[in-house]
C-alpha cells in the first residue's frame, strides 16, 4: 500500500540520503517537500538472541520483499513524476536521487537488500497472540502464557503485517482488554 505521509521534519531528516549542505539544503526546503510511504506484507523474518539486557535483533529481508519494495519505489516515483516532481530521493544507497524525477532509472536497477535504507512503523507480530504457546507469546486474552497477571496491548500482539495501517487494530486491542480486565463486555 502506498500512502502520503505528513512526518515532521525529523523523518525527513532521518531519510534524506545526503549529508552537510545537500542535506541542509534539502531540509530548507522542508515546506515544499511531499513524502510518501509504502506498507509491505513481508515474508522475511527476524529473530532476537542474546542474553538478558543485550539483545542482539537481526533481521534480513528476503529476496521477494526486496522485489516488492523495488516494485513501490517504481510505483511511487511514476506517480510522484506524474504529479509533476521535479526531484525524487530514493532510500537506495546506489540512486540516493532521481534529479529530473525519471523513473526509468530505477526501473532498470538490479536492487539488493544491501542498498536499501529503510524505516519502520507500527512493528507487528514480536509478541504474537496464537492460542498455541509454542506458536505465540500471548493468547487471545492478550495473556502471557503460562504467566499471570501480564497482558500485551500493543501492536507487537498482532500476529503478522496487516498490510495497512493498524493503528485502528491496536487501539481495538487495547480496548478489547481493558474491558476484559474490568470484567466488562466489550461495547461494539
Amino acid at each position: 500500500m502506498l500512502e502520503g505521509i505528513a512526518g515532521p521534519p525529523d523523518y525527513l531528516a532521518l531519510a534524506a540520503p545526503f549529508t552537510g549542505d545537500r542535506h541542509r539544503d534539502l531540509m530548507l526546503s522542508y515546506r515544499n517537500v511531499g513524502q510518501c510511504g509504502m506498507m509491505v506484507s513481508d515474508r522475511s523474518r527476524g529473530r532476537v538472541r542474546g542474553r538478558p539486557g543485550v539483545p542482539l535483533i537481526r533481521y534480513d529481508l528476503c529476496r521477494e520483499d526486496v522485489a516488492t519494495v523495488h516494485a513501490a519505489l517504481v510505483r511511487l516515483a511514476e506517480l510522484l513524476a506524474a504529479a509533476g516532481a521535479t526531484a525524487i530521493y530514493l532510500p537506495l544507497a546506489r540512486m540516493p536521487e532521481l534529479p529530473d524525477a525519471d523513473p526509468g532509472p530505477l526501473r532498470t536497477l538490479r536492487l539488493r537488500r544491501g542498498d536499501l535504507k529503510l524505516m519502520a512503523f507500527h512493528p507487528l507480530g514480536t509478541a504474537r497472540a496464537h492460542a498455541d504457546p509454542a506458536l505465540g507469546v500471548v493468547d487471545g486474552d492478550l495473556r502471557l502464557h503460562r504467566a499471570e497477571n501480564v497482558h500485551v496491548a500493543d501492536g507487537s500482539a498482532v500476529p503478522s503485517a496487516l498490510g495497512v495501517d493498524p493503528q485502528i487494530t491496536i487501539m481495538a486491542l487495547a480496548t478489547r482488554l481493558a474491558f476484559h480486565r474490568r470484567g466488562e463486555p466489550c461495547p461494539s
